[in-house]
Formats: structure tokens, sequence, C-alpha cells
């Protein structure tokens, strides 16, 4: 599904200024002989475009639809570029972003691991000396019981 959204963003003070204000005569009021140009009312200046001369109106009809169809085709295949291009640009963040994530996970994985070899380092040096005490503990009590005796 293609949405399309266009934003014109046009002055008020332009906008308004062609609009005749609806004053309506007496005669124009008599709906008996009304045209249907009376209902219409001017397109402000900000919205009309150039339109070629009136000449053959079949030519210039199938031209309108020829310029509209262009114009579509062209718009269709500018949205359509944009889109892929928006899509690549997407999926290149997406990829620079899970590479950051990768390195990100390596380095505290690499660093957790550095934690833990110092954490059981420091718990070996603990036991070893702790045994080295107990030991000289036991050589002194050692001696004491052989000195008894």
């Amino acid at each position: 599904m293609l949405s399309i959204l266009c934003l014109y963003v046009v002055p008020m003070d332009s906008a308004c200024e062609d609009i005749p204000i609806n004053r309506l005569s007496s005669d124009e009021l008599n709906w008996s002989k009304y045209t249907p140009d009376m209902l219409r009312t001017p397109k402000p200046t900000a919205l009309k475009s150039v339109l070629p001369p009136k000449g053959n109106q079949k030519n210039t009809d199938s031209c309108r639809r020829q310029q509209k169809q262009c114009g579509l085709t062209t718009k269709l295949q500018k949205w359509a570029s944009e889109k892929a291009e928006f899509a690549s640009m997407q999926k290149n963040c997406l990829l620079e972003e899970h590479r950051l994530k990768l390195c990100h996970l390596q380095e505290q994985h690499t660093l957790q691991q550095e934690l833990q070899k110092q954490e059981f380092q420091f718990r070996q040096k603990l036991l070893l000396e702790e045994h080295n005490k107990k030991m000289e503990l036991l050589q002194l009590e050692n001696k004491k019981l052989q000195q008894k005796l």
C-alpha cells in the first residue's frame, strides 16, 4: 500500500486575498436562472498553475493526462528510489549497531574473564597463605609436644 503525504505551506494573506466575499445581489439570489458558473468560485493565485492555452480540447486533455501520468510516474520513481535509499541506509545503520554491540559484548566478556582470573589468583594466594600459617602452627605445636616428652 502506497500512502502519499504532501504538505503545502501557503501564507494566509496570499491564499485569502483572491477569494471573493460572497455578497450576492438580488439577481444572483434568484435560482430560477442559475448556471453552474454561479456556483464556482475562482481559485486563489497561490493554487493556480500555468496551463497551456485552450486550443483543441482533445489534444489538451490528452496532453494533460500524459503530463499527469508522466509526473506521477516520475514521482513514484523518485519515492521508490528514496525508499530504497532509506532502506539501504537503515540496513547499514543496523549492521553498524550490531557490530558495535558485538564489540561491546566481546570487550565485556574479556574484562569479565580477567576479573575472574584475578579473583581466582587472589583466592589461591589466600588459601596458600592460610595453608602455610596452619603448617607453621602445626609445626610449633609439634615442637612443643616433642619438648614435653
